[in-house]
Order: structure tokens, then sequence, then C-alpha cells
């Protein structure tokens, strides 16, 4: 699922950030000024405060919009990467704003290679929302053995629910080759609900 497109486009009004930064502070998603904020705040770098204030704002609630958060992140043409700007990516996770982490989700998946370490980190928690992202970041990652002997390791070493394992199946299907056989037979083993579905992808190779 892609981001929806944003074609107005309106032409830069801040000029310093403590102009910008009281709509970030106290964000109202009615407000145009708002939006023109996040674009300073991003032109600019400054994707540490503008995700704690978002967290701060909406992550202990389900408030604000799909589409503004959609624009929030469509906007971020980098993927921030710093070790606080990952601390932020946790808390968003873990944030009860279903919203919130359903747009930060389609950001990662769009940005998986360059979360590809991050994604790992996250499959060592013990947090099961925690690891739910690690491996949907992963399985967004196109063609790459590295990335798909990790997820084969998860599936068979963890609980996965049934997302988890179509989604790893559908990767198979696209990128798998014979060596990947007999973790499939494990899996039939492991989900025999679904040894037809699986079997299916296994004959395939």
């Amino acid at each position: 699922m892609g981001f929806k497109k944003f074609e107005e486009y309106f032409p830069p009004r801040f000029k310093e950030f403590d102009e910008a930064r009281k709509y970030i502070e106290n964000i109202d998603t009615s407000n145009e000024l708002t939006y023109e904020a996040i674009d300073y705040m991003i032109a600019h770098r400054e994707y540490y405060f503008l995700l704690k204030n978002i967290i701060r704002q909406f992550g202990d609630n389900n408030e604000g919009t799909e589409s503004f958060f959609e624009y929030l992140f469509s906007r971020m043409d980098k993927c921030p990467e710093r070790d606080d700007d990952f601390q932020l990516y946790r808390e968003i996770i873990l944030s009860k704003n279903q919203k919130l982490k359903i747009a930060f989700m389609h950001f990662v998946r769009k940005c998986s290679k360059e979360f590809k370490e991050f994604a790992k980190e996250l499959l060592k928690e013990d947090n099961k929302h925690l690891k739910h992202f690690g491996f949907c970041i992963l399985v967004s990652i196109p063609d790459d053995e590295k990335t798909k002997e990790i997820l084969k390791k998860y599936v068979l070493e963890n609980k996965i629910n049934k997302y988890e394992l179509e989604e790893f199946i559908e990767y198979i299907y696209f990128y798998g080759n014979k060596e990947d056989k007999e973790c499939l037979k494990k899996l039939m083993e492991k989900f025999p609900e679904f040894k037809d579905k699986i079997r299916d992808v296994e004959d395939s190779l």
C-alpha cells in the first residue's frame, strides 16, 4: 500500500525555526500552517524534534487523522538513522495510536533496506510488537539471501501469527529457490492447517 499523493504545493512560509516550532509543539491537524511547519522541519532535518512532538501529542491516544500521518511520513525523503531517532521509532511502535503506527509501517517498508540493521535488532527483542515490526521490515527487502536466512530462522524458531506466516510464504514464492524447501517442510509440520498452501509454494521452486 503506497502513500496518498499530495499534489498541492505551498510555498515556504517559515524562515526561522522558532516561527515553525509553535505549530509543531501544539499541532492542529486542520491548520494549513501545521503542514508548512512539518515541511520546514523536514527540509531542515529537524527529524528528532518533529517526531518527539508527534509522539508526545499522539502516542498515548488515537487522535490525528490517517491523512495527517501519511502526509508526515510521505514528506520524509530520507530515513533518519541516528541512535536517538531509532529510540523514537521504538516509541512509535509501542504507542497506542494505530493510525500513527500504520503510517509509520508504510514508511519503514518504503525504506526497508536502510532499516535492515534496525529490524534485525527488533527481532531480538522480547516484545512481540517490536518483533513483528522487525519482521515486516525485513520481509519488505527484495531478493536478499542474508535477509531470507534471517527470516527463515525467525519463522522456525518463534511463535508467529497467521499474517507473518502468509507474508513469509509469499516472500519465498517470489524470492525462494530449491534450498528453501527444507524450511517449507518444517513449516508444514509446524502449521499443518497451511500445508496445501505451503506445498504449492514448494512445488513452484
